[in-house]
């Protein structure tokens, strides 16, 4: 496997930079699609893409053009090319900071609500914003739009769009830790017959939690309402990273939240994750991962209609030559248990990848 040679363009005086990217992976994959019925193959993907860089002034820029294409051994008919495009603008000073983010994807995955393999076009927007009131005090928000859609090949899929607006409350409690609370509010429709609300309030803790511990702690209540139903849950968003030593890194994150799904329901997911990195020599590291989690599938009245529970994990080793050239050789596995036995499966892969950016 070869990886093309590539060059970078600076140019306004080394304001505006232009990178050009690649990556080249190949694996083995022994379901993929999802469900019992998954049959293995071998993959390749060819990933080409642009990153430009733009930083001169108050307002910074960021675009990327990617296209990656997959081929399959076995199953030629999931061969896939995706384009995907994203532009943002940032703002570091002043007031006023914040970034406005959109992008577009196409996808070819497989789903874990239909347990098959999808083709989707999916379209997100982001402003993010934060103001400091007085003193210790400031104040953030959102607004997120996000849209999937779903190709005519995956008949009984449905369209989903979401509409999110949230805004904290901060205090700086020290120098190197905010507290804060908060609210979410979210609509869902999709082309089907759902239309969903939901509210979060939440507080939580920001910055460096505790000695060589930082990240943010983000705890709730979500109400959901669908067509006069409603269901009501805790709901979090927590990332910690801790570093005991220069070579040793622990990265753990915990998600509750209720999503739409592309079968006109709904579902509530929990799931925590731990990632351990340990550089062994300068060029490189090795990492284990492990992950779980609890989903409970719901109809358009809120009742639930299906339960999964997951367990995966991977380990691996990364090799840096320089700041141009990595390559990682990873062992994933993903283990399914659901009340729905088709949705009883397990995967296993195996994949080598070499990434280049000039």
């Amino acid at each position: 496997m070869a990886v093309n040679a590539q060059a970078l363009i600076s140019f306004n005086d080394g304001h505006d930079r232009l990178f050009v990217k690649g990556r080249a992976s190949t694996g083995w994959n022994s379901n993929i699609s999802a469900n019992q019925d998954g049959k293995s193959d071998n993959i390749t993907t060819l990933s080409l893409g642009l990153d430009y860089e733009r930083k001169a002034g108050i307002i910074g820029v960021n675009g990327s053009l990617n296209v990656d294409s997959s081929f399959y051994a076995k199953y030629e008919d999931e061969n896939a090319t995706d384009p995907s495009a994203s532009l943002e603008f940032t703002k570091a000073e002043g007031r006023v900071t914040g970034s406005w983010l959109t992008s577009v994807a196409r996808n070819h995955r497989d789903n874990a609500a239909a347990n098959i393999r999808t083709e989707s076009w999916e379209y997100t927007s982001g402003l993010k914003l934060r103001y400091p009131v007085i003193s210790r005090y400031s104040i953030s928000g959102g607004l997120d739009f996000s849209r999937q859609n779903f190709s005519d090949d995956n008949l009984g899929l449905v369209d989903i769009d979401s509409y999110a607006l949230s805004a904290d409350l901060l205090y700086a409690y020290t120098s190197e830790r905010d507290l804060f609370a908060g609210i979410r509010v979210r609509h869902d429709e999709t082309s089907g017959l759902l239309r969903g609300d939901d509210y979060a309030t939440y507080i939580g803790l920001t910055g460096k939690i505790l000695p060589k511990l930082t990240g943010t702690v983000r705890i709730g209540y979500q109400q959901r309402q669908e067509d006069g139903h409603s269901y009501g849950s805790w709901a979090s968003s927590t990332e910690l990273t801790w570093m005991p030593s220069k070579k040793l890194s622990f990265a753990g994150t915990i998600s509750k939240d209720i999503s739409t799904t592309a079968t006109d329901g709904s579902t509530d997911t929990l799931t925590g994750s731990l990632q351990a990195n340990y550089a062994l020599t300068a060029k490189i590291s090795t990492f284990a991962s492990l992950y779980a989690g609890h989903s409970r599938f719901f109809d358009r009245l809120l009742q639930a209609n299906r339960s999964d529970d997951f367990l995966g994990g991977s380990t691996g080793l990364h090799y840096s030559l320089n700041e141009h050239f990595k390559a990682t050789l990873s062992y994933g596995m993903h283990q399914n248990w659901s009340t729905l036995e088709y949705a009883d499966y397990i995967r296993r892969t195996l994949t080598l990848t070499l990434n280049s950016r000039f």
